[in-house]
């Protein structure tokens, strides 16, 4: 005979329990605030600060753990005197150090895009 959900959960202990509860909810809670947040016009000014040298956007942005970011729509643009530029991306995913934001920086490691497109224009 095969246990029950409910049978094996009352086999784990209360307190186990509560923290895999509290464990469960505080990742919700990260994975429903972080879409809310970069899913918003109002961080666009955050981000790019200086935005007639360089650009980042993106259609759709979500964050499952704290520290990485994966993105869908992803472009980068900028320009310098002589030359714009322009980076496409369907898909990105990047890591970055979340006590850097602390200090108003953005820092970035191990940036992945997928079927990454460039532009230069003269």
């Amino acid at each position: 005979m095969k246990p029950s959900l409910s049978s094996a959960l009352s086999r784990i202990p209360p307190r186990a329990r509560l923290w895999g509860r509290r464990l469960l909810f505080a990742w919700l809670g990260w994975l429903l605030l972080s879409t809310l947040v970069l899913n918003q016009p109002l961080i666009d000014g955050w981000i790019n600060r200086k935005p007639l040298r360089a650009h980042i956007g993106w259609d759709f942005a979500v964050s499952v753990v704290p520290g990485h970011v994966m993105a869908w729509g992803v472009t980068l643009r900028g320009h310098s005197r002589r030359q714009g530029w322009a980076i496409h991306a369907p898909r990105a995913s990047v890591w970055f150090v979340p006590w850097a934001l602390l200090n108003r920086e953005i820092r970035l490691s191990g940036l992945r895009a997928h079927g990454a497109a460039a532009h230069v224009k003269r």
